[in-house]
């Protein structure tokens, strides 16, 4: 995968030596409540950041791992990463993150918008889904923006602070090759 970007933002792949960068945004209070990170245990934080960086599949060429990396900065700022979920058809899960910040700039909507059809072409998936908690109305605003659908609530589908979460499914189905 090579990198994609203008002036303003860049989007490449992840390398081992942003960890660090996405660990200290991910271990801060106002990185996002609901996600299962707690700041206070040091080992959630890496857990779920190591997850973001080196997703199931990564090796095997059914994940990808990006960096956001704005202009004039010189590390990155959020990630996203896409998945290939076992099924009998290929659909992709979607996760990303973004420090707090960094949000409010357009950032997220941008770089989704430019790795999404690369997303959709190099791992051949007809669908992307992503899970965005109930009361998470930015990642929401978010992912409608880039003309993902909320289709269902799954309840519980998280565990954050001992709390059980629901979240809204969002849908992306790849678009039909023109002619």
């Amino acid at each position: 995968m090579v990198q994609i970007g203008t002036d303003r933002l860049r989007v490449r792949p992840i390398e081992a030596a942003d960890e660090p960068h996405v660990r200290g945004y991910a271990g801060r209070e106002d990185f996002c409540p609901y996600l299962p990170v707690d700041p206070k245990q040091p080992e959630t934080v890496v857990s779920y950041v190591r997850q973001q960086i080196q997703p199931e599949g990564l090796d095997s060429g059914t994940a990808i791992a990006l960096a956001i990396v704005p202009g004039g900065v010189d590390r990155p700022v959020g990630t996203i990463t896409v998945s290939v979920q076992p099924f009998p058809v290929p659909i992709g899960q979607l996760e990303f993150t973004l420090d707090p910040e960094y949000r409010g700039r357009g950032y997220m909507t941008e770089a989704l918008e430019s790795v999404l059809p690369m997303a959709f072409r190099d791992l051949g998936l007809l669908r992307i889904c992503a899970a965005s908690d109930v009361d998470n109305v930015d990642c929401q605003n978010v992912l409608e923006r880039i003309g993902m659908h909320q289709t269902k609530r799954l309840p519980e589908y998280r565990t954050v602070n001992g709390e059980k979460r629901d979240a809204f499914l969002y849908v992306l189905d790849a678009q039909p090759a023109t002619q």
